[in-house]
């Protein structure tokens, strides 16, 4: 019981420290029709992955962009990185008709993470509008 009891503090203590060093990045949050009326932007830092997601009764469907925008689907996440462009427009379909306009800007990692966005989520209707 003894082990136990000091296994737990131990892994309490250390979880604590972890969570001490992780500080969470502003996103993007908007309706489907904030969405899909309006281009927006998003900032990420250079080589990651910008993600964009749906809640609701959607799926992503279609993407565009330049060369050198990879842009991947699972359900309801679109994973987007960018290689060596540093501004890039990427349009992304879905299932129920949403058209999303996204203006994707990469800055070094040396920038204040208050300006980092690299997420987005959109409240998609629980019933397709098509």
């Amino acid at each position: 019981m003894k082990l136990f009891l000091a296994v737990l503090c131990s892994s309490f203590l250390f979880s604590n420290a972890w969570a001490s060093e992780v500080e969470a990045t502003n996103f993007v949050s908007l309706s489907a029709e904030q969405a899909n009326t309006a281009v927006f932007y998003i900032k990420m830092p250079t080589g990651s992955v910008a993600t964009v997601s749906l809640a609701g009764n959607d799926k992503f469907v279609s993407s565009s962009g330049a060369a050198g925008v990879g842009i991947e689907f699972e359900d309801k996440i679109a994973f987007i990185r960018i290689n060596d462009i540093s501004k890039v427009s990427v349009g992304l379909a879905t299932e129920c008709g949403l058209g999303l306009s996204i203006v994707i800007e990469q800055v070094d990692s040396e920038v204040d993470m208050k300006e980092i966005q690299p997420k987005v989520h959109i409240s998609a209707p629980d019933v397709c509008q098509k």
